[in-house]
C-alpha cells in the first residue's frame, strides 16, 4: 500500500460525512479518484432528507465543478418531492441558479448538459413553455426541449390507450 492510499484510508476512518462537509468531500474524492468515498458523499447528498438543505445553500454549489453538479442532478436516486414533475423542476432550478453564476460561454456549454441531466418529459407542460422562453436562442437547448415535449405527448397518448377498457367481442 502506498502512502497516498494509506492517507486516504486514514482520512476515511476519521471522516463523518455531514451536511456541512459533503460537497467538499465529494470534490476531494473526485480529485483523488477515490470511488468509494465519492459514492458515499453522493449517496449522502442525494438522500431526500439531505438534498434540499445541501443544494439550497447556493454558496456551496457555485464553486462546484459542472460535472459533479450534473452527476448529482442527473442521479436517479435524487428525490426532493414525491411528485416527479415538481422534483425535476426543482432540480432544474438548482442548475439554473448555478448556471447564472457562469460566463456566457460556460452558460451555453452547461445548459444543454443540464437539460439532459433533468428528466424533462416529467416536468409540467407549463414549465416546458416557460423554459422555452428562457432559453430562446440556444439552439441545442431548444432541440432538447422540443424533444421533451414530443416525448411528453407520446407518453400521454400511450397512457390514454393503455387505460381504455378491453371490449369483449363475445357480448
Amino acid at each position: 500500500m502506498d502512502s497516498g492510499t494509506d492517507s486516504t484510508s486514514y482520512f476515511l476512518g476519521l471522516l463523518k460525512i455531514n451536511k456541512c462537509n459533503c460537497i467538499e468531500i465529494l470534490e476531494f474524492a473526485e480529485h483523488i479518484c477515490n470511488d468509494t468515498l465519492k459514492q458515499s458523499a453522493l449517496d449522502y447528498i442525494v438522500d431526500p432528507k439531505n438534498f434540499e438543505i445541501i443544494m439550497g445553500r447556493n454558496l456551496d454549489i457555485i464553486d462546484m465543478s459542472p460535472s459533479l453538479l450534473l452527476e448529482i442532478l442527473g442521479n436517479d436516486a435524487t428525490s426532493i418531492q414525491s411528485d416527479s414533475s415538481l422534483n425535476e423542476e426543482r432540480l432544474f432550478q438548482i442548475g439554473w441558479t448555478y448556471i447564472h453564476t457562469k460566463t456566457d460561454e460556460e452558460f451555453a456549454t452547461f445548459l444543454p448538459k443540464l437539460l439532459k441531466a433533468v428528466h424533462l418529459p416529467l416536468v409540467s407542460g407549463e414549465f416546458l413553455s416557460n423554459l422555452t422562453r428562457k432559453v430562446h436562442g440556444c439552439e441545442d437547448a431548444m432541440e432538447l426541449i422540443e424533444r421533451a415535449k414530443f416525448q411528453k405527448i407520446a407518453i400521454a397518448s400511450f397512457i390514454d390507450t393503455s387505460e381504455k377498457p378491453e371490449i369483449d367481442e363475445n357480448t
